[in-house]
């Protein structure tokens, strides 16, 4: 990881969040954004890095990370996993990028084809 801390803020949906992660969101943009406004989902914002969005699903004790945009993506990856194991909890993720799927199978995400 570089050596700064990251920083996790939870934000509103906004124009600002959703042009940063434009690319991530696709066809879904319209979905996401009604998850984050009713609480369903969260939107955050690490700074130095982007945006992201998830959704906590108790009853599998699931971190499910439902879009990322940004740099450095790679040290937030790390930073969710190692916070899920610390935790028990399982990431599932999302994604049509065969890159990020082979990056997130080796920290044992639960990776969804899609």
């Amino acid at each position: 990881m570089g050596s700064e801390t990251l920083s996790f803020k939870n934000v509103d949906w906004s124009p600002l969040v959703e042009a940063n992660l434009n690319i991530a969101l696709g066809d879904d943009a319209e979905l996401i954004e009604n998850e984050v406004r009713e609480g369903v989902s969260q939107c955050w914002f690490i700074a130095g890095c982007g945006y992201m969005v998830t959704r906590l699903e108790t009853q599998n004790n699931e971190l499910v990370l439902v879009a990322g945009q940004g740099r450095r993506m790679i040290d937030v990856l790390n930073v969710m996993n190692e916070v899920a194991k610390a935790n028990g909890a399982i990431i599932r993720f999302h994604s049509k990028r065969k890159g990020m799927k082979r990056f997130m199978k080796k920290l044992n995400f639960n990776v969804v084809d899609e």
